[in-house]
């Protein structure tokens, strides 16, 4: 009577799929977490950007001064990598028109929806996008400020290709050290298991195959 080791088998498949599952809500989990603190740390860096460009707005009168508006953008853009366009909303009797943007096409045009619900409510809002051109955004849509009252809305949008690459980076590792884990894991369980059940249960049918044919 020989043992078939289904047994050893069916325990090493069932440990795999426990830490296969384990190691993936983990992973979710943690990839999750991360786009949070990114998506918080954007929200919070366009936030400051706005608080700048509203320090550079000495008065209301100032919002005429369409070259120094567009200046203050090219400035702050040039100085923080991440942000990839910057526009200006005024309240018109029709919405809110954009007056001054790093994207000089947009100069006139009237602004988003959502720009309006942010300007009437004076919250903050955001939205994931894509561009023209495949880049993934981080829009912030934020009230204008000047002497404590909202008159315009500020239309930052930043690239998420930081979030991105270590999204993918982790995504690497983390099947790297699935596969690992998984292997060393499965090497110990299969010793062990080889050790404490297998040969046990082995000796038990070799013994009792004795004993059947000195019976015999």
């Amino acid at each position: 009577m020989k043992f078939k080791p289904n047994l050893q088998l069916k325990l090493l498949i069932v440990v795999t799929l426990v830490i296969a599952l384990t190691l993936s809500v983990f992973y979710y989990l943690s990839v999750n977490n991360q786009k949070k603190i990114f998506y918080d740390s954007f929200r919070d860096s366009a936030i400051s950007l706005a608080q700048a460009l509203d320090a550079g707005i000495g008065s209301k009168n100032e919002l005429n001064d369409v070259a120094k508006l567009q200046s203050n953008i090219y400035k702050m853009i040039w100085l923080n990598s991440n942000v990839v366009g910057i526009s200006i909303s005024l309240p018109v009797e029709t919405g809110l028109k954009i007056i001054a943007s790093n994207d000089t096409s947009m100069i006139g045009k009237m602004a988003i929806p959502e720009s309006a619900a942010s300007y009437i409510d004076g919250t903050i809002s955001t939205k994931i996008l894509t561009e023209v051109d495949g880049t993934n955004v981080l829009m912030v849509i934020t009230p204008v400020h000047i002497g404590g009252q909202r008159v315009g809305i500020y239309n930052i949008r930043l690239s998420l290709d930081t979030l991105e690459k270590v999204i993918a980076k982790t995504q690497r590792e983390f099947l790297l050290i699935t596969l690992i884990s998984i292997l060393v894991i499965i090497s110990i369980l299969s010793f062990s298991i080889k050790i404490t059940v297998i040969d046990p249960i082995k000796q038990l049918l070799s013994g009792m195959e004795k004993i059947g044919g000195d019976g015999l």
